[in-house]
């Protein structure tokens, strides 16, 4: 598997600002290296709640509620796409792992 070279991300803030909420999860889940980081349901995907770090038996205990917002059930904290989004920039793997779903 070929790692994307962080030089090809020409800019960091768009590729995250624009990036849909579900791939910013996936970039997130990713950057976690939990075996249980994220799973996925019938009608939704679950992650590890960046708040609390909790996972049960199904996996994360944080869901997407839309398109700017997640909740943990766990918690009950409701967090935004913000904040997803700041992890994401923060991490090199979580944000060439969002380049690659981009790609």
């Amino acid at each position: 598997v070929e790692v994307p070279d962080m030089s090809t991300i020409t800019d960091p803030e768009r590729l995250v600002r624009t990036a849909d909420i579900a791939d910013l999860v996936v970039a997130y889940a990713t950057g976690c290296r939990h075996p249980f980081a994220i799973s996925l349901g019938l009608d939704e995907v679950q992650f590890i709640c960046p708040r609390c770090g909790r996972v049960d038996h199904n996996g994360g205990t944080a869901r997407v509620l839309d398109f700017r917002r997640w909740s943990c059930h766990w918690c009950r904290h409701v967090g935004t796409r913000w904040h997803l989004e700041r992890l994401v920039l923060e991490d090199a793997s979580m944000l060439e792992a969002l380049y690659e779903a981009q790609a």
